[in-house]
C-alpha cells in the first residue's frame, strides 16, 4: 500500500471512529436530558365536578372534594375556574366564569374531611386563604351571583385547577 492509501485509510478510520463517538455523545446527552425531564415538575389541569347543594336568591351553594391524586395548595385554588351555568329568574339560562374572592364570585367558607373537620394541612379562610386543600377533603362554596337563580331549575357547575402534576 502506498502511502498516500495508508493516510487515506487512515483519515477514513478516523473520521468514521469521530462519527461513532459523536452518535454515542449525542444518545448519552440526549439519555440524560429526558432523564431530566421526566424527573421535571410537570403541570396538569384537573377538572373537578362539584356538587349541588342548593340556591337561595342570588347565592348558589356547593361542595367539591379533592378526589386525588394531589393535594392542591391555597395559590393554585385562589387561581381556580369556577363555571356555573343555571337559570335566572325570569328562567333565561345563563353561564359564568367566576373567579375566587371576586364578586359577582365565589368563597370557601367550610373545609371538612368525611363528616368532621380537616386535620392535616388545615386551610385558614379568612382573612386571607391559606393552606393546602389534601386529597379526600371536601371545600363548601358560596357562589354569590348579580342576580336571582331560579332554584327549581337544574344548576351545574364545573372546577378546574392548575395543578404542580
Amino acid at each position: 500500500m502506498s502511502a498516500y492509501g495508508l493516510v487515506a485509510s487512515f483519515g477514513i478510520t478516523t473520521l468514521i471512529i469521530l462519527q461513532f463517538l459523536g452518535y454515542f455523545l449525542n444518545v448519552y446527552d440526549m439519555a440524560s436530558s429526558l432523564a431530566v425531564l421526566s424527573q421535571a415538575h410537570t403541570t396538569s389541569i384537573k377538572k373537578l365536578d362539584p356538587s349541588y347543594v342548593n340556591a337561595s336568591g342570588n347565592m348558589v351553594y356547593l361542595r367539591i372534594r379533592n378526589e386525588g391524586p394531589v393535594d392542591i395548595s391555597s395559590k393554585q385554588i385562589k387561581a381556580a375556574d369556577l363555571f356555573l351555568i343555571y337559570f335566572n329568574g325570569e328562567g333565561t339560562r345563563k353561564m359564568r366564569r367566576l373567579g375566587f374572592g371576586e364578586t359577582p364570585g365565589w368563597q370557601i367558607v367550610d373545609v371538612k374531611l368525611g363528616e368532621s373537620a380537616e386535620v392535616l394541612d388545615p386551610m385558614r379562610l379568612s382573612p386571607e386563604l391559606e393552606g393546602v386543600w389534601n386529597v379526600g377533603e371536601t371545600i363548601y362554596v358560596t357562589v354569590t351571583l348579580d342576580e336571582d337563580v331560579n332554584s327549581s331549575l337544574p344548576v351545574v357547575a364545573k372546577f378546574w385547577v392548575v395543578t404542580g402534576n
